[in-house]
């Protein structure tokens, strides 16, 4: 695993560089490397950014997570060695006051925050001249429509926060549209102040990895057309209601599904599986290292989420030519598929119209070069470049947001 030295730990100026050396780095701050989108996103991004001659940092509040194994060679891991990003605010202060990187990108929301009252705090008590971009990967509203009681006072506490946190920043991305829209709506920024990036999808070459070996699967999967979806498995990700439509699906077809991934609900799928007589249909394959082997062999890439910023599984399943059904959710799914013109576009949380538009998918599925021509607009080198214009403060002409 590619942790830190021991020496880093607790002790960020050890990892970082002089402000007065040759090359002061870019640093992109996450609370840790878990198996999550933007988690793969940015570490991709921290790569794409060495490739091209940058100085790159990736700052952890604490270097855990089985992406800790993908971090490319040349980028510095730092770990500030807090195991929750509410406590790292005074040991990211000390790495901007002591490393002084030239420009942070930060991202998740709790870890946005803490990013920028750290600056704040920095520029207070001695100065720096670090720029500070904060990406937003997640509707903000969504925090604030939680049934949990607690978990919606914490959200609803950050969001205020965010309002006036978000002020401080040299610029506020968002990874879609819908998601900027939300975050102009939800905490009363300027629309104006809030550019569009898309996540670089692509860094990976989803397609050639796609033509890597199956490996092993169940005996009951092996010859049968099969549907694949993948995600953490948590309750937004809504699994549940992906089964519930295999379940209508499996009266009049044969088919089966894999469920890439692992999560807090692994428990409660594998009974629900069991309950809807699905054990010989369903393959809950845990987290793949290399998913595009099976997006590159499935009939259908299923995505059943409540909520998605910019779905990045998505743009990687076309890659490999996957035809595609997704909830309607906010906001991402319907950006990228274009209002439903590169897959079917169906309600939230109901099976039957799941299902329904997997069977006609199966039966009609969306040709490769239609797939192919949508993946233009997420070209990896003119997102990296957009990612560069945020981070150096240079002023070149926008791409349309």
């Amino acid at each position: 695993m590619r942790a830190p030295s021991a020496s880093s730990r607790g002790d960020p100026a050890a990892a970082g560089r002089s402000a007065t050396g040759p090359a002061r780095p870019i640093a992109i701050f996450l609370p840790a490397l878990y198996a999550g989108g933007a988690e793969r996103v940015l570490v991709n991004l921290a790569g794409e950014l060495h490739k091209r001659g940058h100085s790159v940092d990736l700052v952890l509040a604490h270097a855990t997570g089985p992406y800790l194994d993908r971090v490319p060679a040349g980028v510095r891991v730092v770990d500030l060695g807090c195991r929750r990003v509410a406590t790292a605010l005074l040991p990211f202060a000390r790495y901007l006051r002591e490393v002084q990187p030239v420009a942070v990108h930060a991202a998740i929301d709790h870890t946005n925050v803490i990013a920028l009252l750290a600056r704040a705090f920095v520029r207070l008590t001695g100065g720096t001249d670090t720029r500070m971009v904060v990406s937003v990967h997640t509707p903000p509203s969504v925090f604030q429509s939680l049934s949990s009681g607690l978990v919606r006072a914490r959200g609803a506490m950050v969001g205020a926060i965010a309002r006036f946190a978000y002020r401080l920043a040299d610029e506020v991305v968002a990874v879609s549209a819908g998601v900027a829209d939300d975050v102009a709506r939800t905490l009363h920024l300027p629309r104006e102040r809030i550019r569009v990036i898309y996540n670089a999808a692509l860094t990976e070459d989803p397609a050639g990895q796609g033509r890597a070996p199956l490996g092993p699967v169940p005996i009951a999967l092996k010859g049968r057309r099969f549907l694949v979806a993948a995600g953490r498995l948590m309750p937004s990700k809504d699994f549940a209601n992906l089964l519930e439509a295999m379940a209508r699906l499996r009266r009049h077809r044969d088919v089966a599904l894999l469920i890439l991934g692992d999560g807090p609900e692994r428990a409660a799928l594998e009974a629900l599986v069991q309950k809807l007589g699905l054990g010989a249909d369903v393959w809950l394959a845990g987290f793949q290292a290399n998913p595009y082997r099976f997006f590159s062999r499935a009939a259908v890439f299923v995505l059943p989420s409540r909520r998605e910023g910019l779905p990045t599984v998505l743009i990687e399943a076309m890659a490999c030519g996957c035809p595609i059904v997704s909830t309607d959710s906010p906001h991402g799914p319907r950006e990228i598929l274009a209002d439903g013109r590169f897959g079917h576009l169906v309600p939230m949380g109901e099976p039957r119209a799941l299902a329904d538009a997997i069977a006609r998918m199966l039966d009609h599925p969306t040709s490769p070069d239609l797939l192919e021509e949508r993946l233009a607009a997420f070209a990896t080198d003119a997102i990296i470049e957009a990612h560069l214009e945020t981070l150096l403060g240079t002023t070149r002409e926008r791409c349309p947001s």
